[in-house]
Order: C-alpha cells, then sequence, then structure tokens
C-alpha cells in the first residue's frame, strides 16, 4: 500500500510541477513585469534563475497576477 502512496505523491509532485513550469515562462515573459517594475530590464539570465522559485510558488503568483497586486517596496 506505501508503494502506491508514493506513487500517488509522485505523479501529484510531477503535475504540480508541470503546471508550474507551463506557468513560469509566459510569466516571467510579460506577468512578472506587471508586478514588479525592477524586472523590466533583468535579462534572460536573471530569469532562469527565478524559474524554480517560479514553478514551486505558481499558485501564490497565479493569484497575485489574477489580483492585480504591485510588489511595495
Amino acid at each position: 500500500m506505501s508503494e502506491m502512496a508514493v506513487e500517488v505523491a509522485l505523479i501529484c509532485l510531477g503535475i504540480y510541477a508541470g503546471i508550474g513550469l507551463a506557468f513560469a515562462v509566459p510569466f516571467l515573459m510579460w506577468g512578472a513585469v506587471r508586478m514588479d517594475h525592477g524586472v523590466e530590464g533583468s535579462g534572460v539570465a536573471a530569469r532562469v534563475i527565478l524559474i524554480p522559485g517560479v514553478i514551486a510558488l505558481w499558485p501564490y503568483l497565479f493569484l497575485r497576477l489574477l489580483s492585480g497586486a504591485k510588489f511595495k517596496g
């Protein structure tokens, strides 16, 4: 039974990461600038570094993007 639980957990993690990756590409190209204007001048290398964080936090970033929240700083 525990093998099946591990398989289900890995499948869920893979789906979560896949959705996060699909979200990360357009977010880093267009969405991040809408939330934080400091990203506007960053190059491709800086945005590539942000990909793991965007994949991990995609539900939060998606909701912030939909709400139109801006970075306060």
